[in-house]
């Protein structure tokens, strides 16, 4: 059961490219391109910010788990797996107010997949499966914009221009599903595109998206689908491959990937999770044959270095589904793991947000944290997330 579960939270594997199209690419050697060596992002950090998020008297505060999360230069908002609605704390972890609750009425929502903000018109996106509500910072409603397409993820880039995912676990070929795009709020294509398909190994009846991610990167999002092994970044001016993950899956390992119906991971495949960069690295976490492999490709040697996580991926994403608890070595408070879910480039900083559950398993691991951050020690399993913030130098 706990495979099945962390493997339908994994993502990524396919396509392939020419020679050309691969030389304009920085190509990312996960089977045999790299060092095991020690990975050292903390000389990336200036400072770690902890946000224990306040659990109020009334409960109205309270979170089970985070579906997603924004962070501006004076809010956390935050979307519960459970909940519903968005929660607003202040970036001390005070909360605010809670709004977009579940209903059918105006300024109400359904089922929320992600949020995103206009920092300078202070104004938050929340994203639904064929609609964007748009919220001030005060919690006020100002409208709902109705999309023909379906979406599992969309991100604001700037001035009502959005990045999107098309709909997971949808046939390809229904009308109406895209792959990923950039759009404009009122419905203008900038571009799509719509080549996650090899009927070779999978009918395209049977084809369509699973796992899907996306995280800012400068002016853009990086953004990559589990049946693909090309991350690409979309901006205002499009879509452009900008990282191959040269995996060397099997053929019966990328015809599961496109598969909506399968969703076996086979030994010796990998199955990227989640990514990031900063100034001086991307990084990679990938799961093969139940261990998770952080990957770090320096961009200045162009060389890649790879750790192997000590905790057991299949036992942590029972506390916490994006696994906080597996990231790098954290040698500037010996605190929790470093690793980023959420990348702000314009404010300069990286997110994570841990459960508290995940932070009680952690605690008696001393080879992964040596010691707990001070908010932490009162913590109980009913306590709010923390969130934590990483400024980058």
């Amino acid at each position: 059961m706990k495979n099945c579960l962390l493997f339908m939270i994994l993502f990524l594997n396919a396509c392939q490219y020419n020679s050309s199209e691969l030389s304009d690419l920085i190509v990312v050697n996960l089977r045999d391109g790299y060092v095991d060596s020690e990975i050292n992002i903390s000389k990336e950090i200036s400072k770690i910010e902890y946000v224990p998020l306040e659990l109020t008297d009334d409960n109205e505060s309270m979170i089970a788990s985070i579906l997603d999360c924004c962070v501006t230069n004076e809010y956390v908002f935050i979307v519960s797996s459970k909940q519903g609605g968005v929660f607003q704390f202040n970036r001390q972890g005070r909360f605010v107010r809670k709004f977009a609750k579940t209903g059918n009425g105006p300024g109400e929502t359904q089922q929320i997949l992600s949020v995103s903000a206009d920092e300078n018109k202070s104004l938050l996106y929340v994203s639904e499966l064929f609609s964007t509500s748009i919220y001030r910072f005060d919690g006020s409603f100002v409208k709902k914009v109705v999309s023909s397409r379906g979406f599992s993820c969309q991100y604001l880039i700037k001035d009502d221009l959005m990045a999107e995912i098309g709909a997971e676990y949808v046939p390809i070929n229904v009308p109406g599903m895209f792959g990923m795009g950039v759009f404009s709020l009122n419905g203008d294509t900038i571009e799509i595109k719509n080549d996650f398909i090899d009927s070779t190994l999978t009918p395209v009846e049977e084809t369509g998206l699973k796992s899907v991610y996306g995280i800012y990167s400068k002016d853009g999002l990086l953004c990559s689908v589990e049946s693909n092994d090309t991350i690409f970044f979309l901006s205002s001016s499009g879509i452009k491959p900008m990282y191959f993950l040269k995996m060397d899956n099997s053929k019966e390992s990328k015809s599961n990937s496109l598969s909506i119906n399968n969703q076996e991971l086979l030994p010796n495949s990998f199955s990227i999770f989640d990514y990031f960069e900063t100034h001086q690295s991307f990084y990679v976490r990938a799961i093969f044959n139940n261990k998770m492999y952080l990957f770090q490709y320096d961009k200045s040697t162009k060389k890649t270095s790879r750790e192997i996580s000590e905790t057991d991926p299949n036992e942590l994403v029972t506390y916490n589904r994006t696994m906080a608890g597996i990231g790098l070595r954290n040698v500037i408070d010996n605190g929790l793991p470093i690793w980023a879910r959420k990348s702000y480039p314009d404010q300069n900083i990286i997110v994570q947000y841990y459960t508290a559950p995940e932070i009680l398993y952690l605690k008696d691991n001393k080879t992964v944290v040596k010691e707990l951050p001070s908010v932490c020690k009162d913590m109980n399993e009913n306590s709010n997330p923390l969130v934590v913030i990483y400024h980058l130098k």
